[in-house]
């Protein structure tokens, strides 16, 4: 078992080591995906925002006013996640918090957490977190406009200079962010490509330095069994070249020399012995 191990054991490092820089990129790479699946959310619930608050100004329907409400919860959980986030010490309870009130599935959290701190370590994320933060500020001019839909709905019907005045200004709010929306998912596609790039580059080096170190490693504890062998095989000889020099001493001197284990089972005998006792060598080996 342990000579096999002794050979095997960089060949096992290698794949251990292989298979686990696999398992990260798959993390990463499902962590990208489902920033991919929260843009979709976030840029459907904003939608769903400017057109909310343009049919509750006008009809002033209160399942409509709590369906607003729940929507614009769905941008400000991602704002506090990604402000949670950007601090130097960052409370993880807050992020998740923030992330599961975006709509994101509980299940995609925790790699999605990892994948932004990554992505700020190695400096692959900028554009889309610049970005993000642009919309953030950009979506933060439909809280005070929600609180005067409020407001201005009860003080009755609107005339169709004031509704369409106010179509106007939920659309300079929401024009811009429609093009920030494409900027992030572009940038995302790109952040994506340049992920992918960096993973396949470094699981090939990964992949080519465990290699190489596995070869270097194999070849000197190959070459130090082969020694070791060497060295066995040449003790060995000696002590059968010993042996046979023993048994032609033996076998030349004049007295009778009987050999036999411990348990009193005759090994040997020389000439001598073999004429006094009548038996041969061959038929005496082994008799008690």
């Amino acid at each position: 078992y342990h000579s096999v191990l002794a050979v095997t054991w960089p060949c096992v490092v290698i794949i251990g080591v292989l298979l686990i820089i696999s398992a990260i990129s798959i993390v990463t790479l499902s962590a990208t995906r489902a920033y991919v699946a929260g843009n979709s959310l976030w840029t459907r619930a904003e939608r769903e925002v400017s057109s909310l608050l343009i049919a509750y100004r006008r009809t002033g329907n209160p399942e409509m006013l709590a369906e607003l409400n729940a929507q614009m919860n769905v941008l400000l959980g991602d704002r506090a996640a990604r402000l949670e986030l950007v601090k130097s010490r960052p409370n993880d309870a807050l992020a998740r918090r923030g992330l599961l009130a975006g709509g994101n599935h509980p299940d995609d959290i925790q790699s999605m957490i990892w994948l932004f701190r990554a992505a700020r370590l190695l400096g692959l994320g900028e554009v889309p977190l610049r970005i993000w933060g642009e919309a953030d500020e950009q979506f933060l001019q439909y809280v005070p406009l929600e609180q005067t839909a409020v407001a201005l709905r009860s003080r009755g019907e609107l005339s169709t200079a004031e509704l369409n005045d106010w179509v106007e200004r939920v659309h300079l709010i929401h024009e811009p962010l429609a093009q920030l929306e494409q900027r992030f998912a572009s940038s995302m596609e790109d952040y994506a490509r340049k992920l992918t790039a960096f993973l396949l580059g470094f699981l090939a080096a990964s992949t080519a330095v465990l290699l190489t170190a596995g070869f270097v490693v194999s070849r000197r504890v190959l070459h130090r069994a082969g020694a070791m062998a060497a060295t066995l095989q040449a003790v060995q000889n000696q002590i059968f070249a010993e042996q046979e020099r023993a048994h032609v001493l033996l076998g030349s001197i004049s007295d009778a020399v009987i050999s036999t284990d411990r348990h009193g089972t005759i090994e040997f005998l020389n000439g001598a012995a073999e004429r006094l006792t009548g038996w041969s060598a061959t038929e005496a080996r082994g008799q008690a």
